[in-house]
């Protein structure tokens, strides 16, 4: 009896976070299909300059892009605050990417939503990478 209902709050747990991991894994997996899977279909994305922002299929395409033609060892997502906003679970951190030697940082901007039960990005926004 425990150990199923450790199991249901584990699992709950897992689906109550967004999976961050996923979407920054996809990057330095080159996993367009995944980068995907974890957009809202109104998503916007706003990148730096000399970038545009971008919404809906546009910015779909546009992430999807990055993934296929980043060439990185490693990428992670850490926030520094996450909070809700309404529908919304609101992320601010630090996106880290690594290639061989080499680690750049930019701060990010990353905003949560269920859809169909899931976590989705609905915005994400992020610095020059230095």
């Amino acid at each position: 009896m425990m150990r199923s209902l450790l199991l249901v709050l584990a699992l709950w747990m897992a689906q109550d976070q967004p999976p961050r991991w996923q979407l920054a894994g996809a990057f330095a997996r080159r996993d367009s299909a995944a980068v995907r899977r974890l957009l809202a279909p109104d998503v916007m994305v706003w990148p730096p300059a000399p970038d545009t922002a971008r919404r809906g299929s546009a910015a779909i395409g546009y992430l999807q892009g990055l993934a296929l033609t980043t060439r990185v060892s490693r990428s992670d997502l850490r926030p520094d605050t996450v909070a809700m906003d309404g529908p919304y679970l609101a992320e601010q951190g630090v996106w880290t990417l690594t290639s061989g030697r080499t680690r750049v940082r930019a701060p990010y901007d990353l905003r949560w939503r269920q859809v169909e039960g899931r976590w989705r990005v609905s915005f994400f926004k992020w610095g020059l990478f230095q």
